[in-house]
This record gives C-alpha cells, structure tokens and sequence, in this order.
C-alpha cells in the first residue's frame, strides 16, 4: 500500500447483533398508502426502510377481507404484545408451569 491510501477493514459479520424492531403505525400507513398506489413491494420496503419480506409478512399476517388495515395491525400487535409478557391468562389455562406443578408462584 502506499501512503495515504489506508485500506478499510469490514467488520466480522459475525460479531454484529440482528436488531428487531417491530413496525410502527406510521410505517403500516405508509405500507397502506403504497398498495394503494399501486406500488410494488420491493418499493414500499424501500420506501419506509425495511426489507421486501417483513412488508410480504406484514401483508400475510395483518391483511383480512376487506383488505390491509393499518390500524388493525396496530391493534393486533399490541394485543399481542400484552400476551407475550404475562396479560391476562386465556379461559381455562394456567398462568404459569409453575401453578400446573402445584408449586407456589412467586
């Protein structure tokens, strides 16, 4: 190498963490307003800065009868988001493993 032209190393692909981040109402509004402009997956993922798959699974998991509803899937999601971190227990199933094993929860 000469001087002044440093070479610029990657960084290990394997060190670097995946981060989740669920859609948020405004990107399920902008994801309405691409389909109802016509436009192609591949442009509303471009669009609001996610990849062409999560807005294929946004369309399969949230779109019903009468199309793709943004606020529904908002709704949805919180729902779920209550679910997942201990919400109110569905009719006829234990809270916990714990309860299911006689043992005292704590």
């Amino acid at each position: 190498m000469t001087a002044g032209t440093a070479r610029q190393r990657r960084p290990d692909r394997r060190n670097i963490l995946k981060s989740y981040n669920q859609l948020t109402l405004k990107q399920r509004l902008r994801i309405a307003a691409g389909l109802k402009a016509g436009l192609s997956l591949t442009r509303i993922a471009r669009t609001i800065g996610v990849n062409k798959s999560t807005v294929s699974r946004e369309l399969r998991r949230n779109a019903g009868g009468r199309g793709y509803r943004p606020e529904q899937a908002q709704a949805q999601l919180q729902k779920r988001r209550v679910l997942s971190m201990g919400g109110p227990a569905r009719p006829g199933r234990a809270a916990s493993g714990d309860a299911q094993r006689g043992r005292p929860m704590t």
